[in-house]
Formats: structure tokens, sequence, C-alpha cells
């Protein structure tokens, strides 16, 4: 299941993609998103990352709503599952 895309998540995927595709994510010094370290995490975390932001990716819990989130999470997940 692929998340909905909108001009406002474009740039929250944009700093997801970034983790997996160099050298941009690498500039940024963005964790894989395929890592064990990300993959890792509790669904719960990857989502309170999304929404309250962390270290250079900025919060989205305002912008988002909570479905698009979970769908973000999953999709993160299901990269993992493509490695």
């Amino acid at each position: 299941m692929r998340p909905r895309y909108t001009k406002r998540t474009a740039s929250c995927v944009t700093r997801l993609m970034a983790a997996v595709l160099p050298p941009s994510g690498k500039a940024m010094k963005a964790k894989d998103l395929k890592s064990s370290e990300v993959q890792g995490k509790s669904d719960a975390e990857l989502a309170g990352f999304i929404t309250q932001g962390k270290d250079k990716m900025p919060a989205f819990g305002k912008k988002l709503k909570p479905d698009d989130i979970n769908q973000l999470v999953a999709y993160t997940r299901e990269m993992a599952a493509k490695k």
C-alpha cells in the first residue's frame, strides 16, 4: 500500500527518500530507511518522528492527518521488505 501524496507531503517524502537515494541522503546525513537502525524502531516511534520531527526533519503533525502518517510508516516498512 503506497501512501497518498499531496503537495503537503512532497517535502516529507523527499526527505524520507533522500535516505535511500545517494548522494543526497548522505549529504543530509539521513539514515537509510532500510537499515536495521530505522527498521528496529516501533511504528509508534516512526510515527512520532514524522509527527514531531527529529534532527533535520521538520514536524508534520499539523500538516498531515494521522492516517497519512500511518501510511508513511507502512511504506517505510514496505521499503525494507524490498531489500
